[in-house]
């Protein structure tokens, strides 16, 4: 990648412009006209490095109840497994660890009775010897910021910590609501003015649409609106999900430190199992193994040395975003 697209790349990632021509705004910051704008996001996204332009809803908002899922899966039957997981519409990320887990997932369903029996049925489809359910208690963070363009990675930047009220679920959605979900969620149209589009497949204005916007992003509903990346092939090709085993009354204050690193994409509180002495997780990214090892002894030594697993990432199965009122 040449210096602009690597400061496209690193720009999108922050935050989309909600402005009438978003990708004018977005080129100026980068230092190029809207078109070539548009024709170089049009080219990152047809390499795959951009998986999409779009908002990251709170599914726990939406009223959608979700949980990691770790499974013990014999080696040999590890892919028809991981294939067979895929294939719910409710798992949007699948993953081989390097582990005796060996298989990752999360789920979402519309209610807990719902997951719960969902993953009953894939415990069975996938012929799982053990399965861990690991329901998230507390959100540090949701999402990546890479610097392309820093030889510097790693380094600590500051984090919000989302409001506990995003978690409770907001009620009364009606129909127009229910269907601003759905055509946002398919994501923002690389062209001159998306949002007219996208207004439009809403039956509402451009500036009731980007209002609606605003005070879902003040109310937790949306997250932030802005690209996904597709890790690997921007050059961070090694990552793990690090489970650290850090005492009740020090959790708050180390899972906070663990967020506020550039190189640290997710970091949660989850209910855990006695077998399992681990409830905080993050996942930590690097562009290589000895990369990902030095983020790892910097976070160590800015959080503390606790007891922890690193479980590298093998294979990625399934990265998909979730689908929210598709039945609707």
């Amino acid at each position: 990648m040449d210096e602009t697209s690597k400061r496209i790349l690193t720009e999108i990632q922050k935050e989309f412009p909600l402005a009438h021509e978003p990708f004018r705004i977005l080129g100026e910051k980068s230092g190029i006209s809207q078109e070539a704008c548009l024709e170089r996001i049009r080219e990152l996204k047809g390499e795959g490095l951009i998986r999409e332009i779009a908002p990251v809803f709170n599914s726990k908002a939406l009223g959608y109840q979700s949980a990691l899922v770790a499974m013990k899966v014999h080696p040999a039957r590890i892919e028809e497994a991981a294939r067979r997981i895929s294939e719910h519409s409710g798992v949007s990320h699948n993953y081989e660890r390097l582990d005796p887990f060996n298989l990752w997932f999360t789920i979402a369903a519309s209610s807990r009775q719902v997951l719960a029996s969902e993953i009953e049925k894939l415990e069975a489809l996938s012929g799982a010897l053990k399965t861990m359910v690991l329901p998230e208690v507390k959100v540090f963070k949701i999402g990546v910021k890479f610097d392309l363009l820093s030889a510097c990675g790693g380094h600590e930047e500051a984090v919000s910590v989302p409001d506990a009220r995003n978690g409770e679920g907001i009620p009364g959605f009606n129909k127009e609501d229910i269907l601003f979900v759905k055509v946002f969620q398919e994501g923002i149209p690389v062209l001159e003015k998306p949002f007219e589009i996208l207004s439009l497949q809403c039956g509402i204005s451009e500036k009731g649409f980007f209002s609606k916007t605003d005070e879902w992003l003040n109310r937790g509903l949306i997250r932030r609106v802005s690209a996904a990346l597709n890790h690997r092939k921007t050059g961070f090709s090694a990552n793990a999900l690090v489970a650290w085993n850090i005492p009740e009354e020090r959790r708050e204050a180390a899972g906070r430190k663990i967020a506020r690193f550039s190189r640290v994409s997710h970091c949660y509180e989850r209910a855990v199992p006695p077998e399992w002495p681990y409830p905080v997780f993050s996942m930590i990214h690097g562009t290589d193994e000895a990369d990902l090892d030095r983020i790892l002894c910097r976070v160590i030594d800015q959080t503390g040395d606790f007891d922890r697993k690193v479980l590298r990432t093998g294979r990625e199965f399934k990265k998909a975003k979730l689908k929210f009122f598709a039945s609707l």
